[in-house]
């Protein structure tokens, strides 16, 4: 269930789990994700680790839980939106330039600042809706 923004989705997280309920972490990185914690298949990775290390976070895994317990997103959510060009197209209109849009090669690692410009930079000429905004189109 959404819970807000990252830290009340790792407190509702952390309550749900002293509470003895099932429960998943899922947040977007936010940053590049190193190598490190991504080693062997997907159930050896590490992203706690990345959470633990990033000082925007620092956050610490619950003593219950398992590595599987948490996952990680793309950087933003509006990578996700580089993925589905065409929609994005269509529902920007005329004037939306595709071409100022980063490759699509690997989404996620495209950093935010770079998205967020790139998506404003394919809209400004649009004709039916303002440049994207994330207040205004990711609600």
């Amino acid at each position: 269930m959404p819970c807000g923004g990252r830290n009340e989705a790792y407190d509702s997280f952390c309550i749900a789990i002293k509470n003895g309920d099932d429960a998943i972490l899922l947040v977007d990185s936010e940053s590049h994700v190193d190598a490190l914690h991504q080693k062997g298949n997907t159930n050896t990775w590490q992203p706690r680790l990345h959470l633990k290390q990033r000082q925007v976070d620092g956050w610490n895994k619950p003593a219950t839980t398992k590595g599987t317990d948490c996952h990680l997103m793309v950087q933003c959510m509006e990578n996700w939106l580089l993925a589905d060009r065409a929609t994005l197209k269509d529902f920007f209109g005329q004037g939306f330039q595709e071409n100022k849009l980063p490759a699509t090669t690997k989404i996620e690692s495209v950093a935010t600042a770079q998205v967020y410009k790139a998506l404003v930079k394919a809209t400004k000429y649009c004709t039916s809706k303002a440049p994207y905004s994330k207040s205004r189109h990711s609600l």
